[in-house]
């Protein structure tokens, strides 16, 4: 059972058994939430630490053997994916 508390090293985490939250939805009371960096939700000021766990997970000095992404629920901050039609690509 997941505790509502924030995990603290969310988005970073790499505990496969984490039992608190790793925000998946963005904070419906921002700018007003009176939780802060406890907030169970996803605050625009989380963006920048995302980012940074979507840009180094392919880095060669990353040991980690886990998709840190999915584990994190940060899929939907990824860069949409280019097919080979992709008018973008040409």
């Amino acid at each position: 059972p997941e505790i509502k508390r924030r995990c603290r090293f969310w988005p970073a985490c790499s505990n496969r058994n984490c039992k608190y939250v790793h925000p998946r939805q963005e904070c419906q009371a921002h700018p007003n939430c009176s939780f802060g960096n406890n907030c169970i939700y996803v605050h625009p000021s989380d963006v920048p630490k995302i980012g940074a766990v979507i840009a180094s997970r392919h880095s060669r000095r990353s040991k980690r053997k886990i998709d840190i992404v999915k584990l994190n629920n940060l899929e939907r901050y990824l860069p949409p994916l280019h097919t080979p039609d992709d008018p973008a690509l040409h």
